[in-house]
């Protein structure tokens, strides 16, 4: 249990973090750390894609960890996150926008509700060359 990260699909444009059972922030941070050693030859930018959904719930203290979700620990991440499985009471107290995302000083987080959403929209980011961070926040 706890916290574990994988490339989300065979192009390597993304790393799937997968939460499942008791796990907390520590064990989120740890993995992401990790995880960052799989960029340090890696061709091109990559996205995050944050599952949450075989939780058995949210760590305390939910805000300053979210917002860590699309930061730019390394020159290769593109700093846009994608979470599913977040509770709407949780998406309220995080003051989310009108379009469930959340901009921070490193980029953007959006939140889903399905896997098509998630797929579509990941597809959308990593299709469109001309789009960053700043244009998704306009």
């Amino acid at each position: 249990m706890g916290v574990e990260y994988s490339w989300f699909n065979d192009q390597q444009m993304a790393i799937r973090y997968t939460a499942s059972g008791q796990w907390d922030w520590k064990d989120y941070h740890t993995c992401v750390r990790m995880s960052l050693f799989l960029l340090h030859q890696h061709p091109h930018q990559v996205d995050s894609v944050i599952d949450l959904r075989n939780g058995t719930r949210l760590p305390a203290g939910l805000a300053p960890h979210v917002r860590t979700f699309g930061k730019r620990g390394h020159p290769q991440l593109t700093g846009r996150a994608l979470v599913i499985g977040m509770p709407t009471d949780a998406l309220i107290k995080l003051g989310v926008d009108d379009q469930r995302r959340l901009i921070t000083p490193d980029g953007i987080i959006q939140f889903v509700q399905t896997d098509s959403e998630l797929i579509a929209t990941l597809a959308t980011w990593q299709n469109d060359t001309s789009l960053n961070t700043k244009d998704m926040a306009e």
